[in-house]
């Protein structure tokens, strides 16, 4: 296999990465809901200072890099059973923000979306479809891009040899 196919292939499974996540937050909205109650909620912040040991600049030498760990779980009740629930989003591709943690204070009570075949399948809030829908247009992108010189070399030579 070429560097063409295999970019091809690439941007085939990205495409199809993103098919299957926009499939999912799609069904995800048809749950049934329950309450659900937080018990612990954190955001841990961890700053590292990165040495440029390469830089020649003086004010480029080194950087604070600040990392965020997300801590959160809550109760709820699916007829008389108590589960404890993790998950904020329902198909997110992205990473969690510390502003994504805000609503969910300790104590606080919010809508949980459930699956009823797997109660312990949970989330908080609905994914956006958006960052899906570009990782399939990126995909397709990809693979048009991909085998371009392909399809291009193929026009030319039908279109020399007419």
């Amino acid at each position: 296999m070429g560097l063409i196919e295999a970019v091809a292939i690439f941007g085939v499974l990205l495409s199809l990465f993103g098919v299957v996540n926009v499939v999912k937050i799609q069904a995800r909205k048809k749950w049934p809901t329950t309450i659900c109650k937080v018990g612990d909620s954190d955001v841990e912040v961890s700053e590292v200072v990165v040495h440029n040991l390469l830089s020649k600049q003086r004010n480029m030498n080194s950087y604070r890099s600040k990392s965020y760990s997300f801590k959160l779980n809550y109760l709820y009740n699916i007829s008389g059973k108590n589960y404890l629930g993790t998950t904020i989003f329902s198909g997110s591709i992205l990473g969690q923000t510390h502003n994504d943690m805000l609503p969910y204070t300790n104590g606080s009570t919010h809508t949980v979306w459930y699956n009823p075949a797997k109660p312990t399948s949970v989330f908080l809030k609905h994914s956006s479809v958006i960052p899906s829908i570009v990782l399939i247009v990126l995909g397709l992108l990809i693979v048009v891009g991909g085998l371009w010189p392909e399809l291009y070399a193929e026009l030319y030579s039908h279109a020399v040899s007419t």
